[in-house]
């Protein structure tokens, strides 16, 4: 099973939806997880990601953005971890 990390708030967040989105939100999260499909998920083409969509009471639509693998990080970002460790 693959680790899912939680951004910023997005945790939170998700608690304050009705029960019914979180269900299903959960449940396309945990198979993502497990590397299976849900039928509201869909890949973002030129990411590793995917995008979790609930269509709440017909006109609301949630959207929750899973990384398959962490987002790369920028290159001034990763050179200066390698300035400071001389490892990365």
């Amino acid at each position: 099973m693959k680790d899912l990390y939680w951004m910023g708030d997005s945790r939170k967040r998700l608690s304050e939806f009705p029960e019914e989105v979180q269900s299903e939100v959960g449940y396309a999260l945990y198979l993502a997880e497990c590397g299976e499909p849900y039928p509201s998920a869909k890949h973002m083409h030129g990411y590793n990601a995917i995008e979790i969509v609930s269509d709440y009471d017909g006109d609301t639509s949630v959207r929750y953005i899973h990384y398959q693998r962490a987002p790369p990080l920028p290159e001034e970002v990763q050179d200066r971890l390698r300035n400071a460790s001389g490892r990365y």
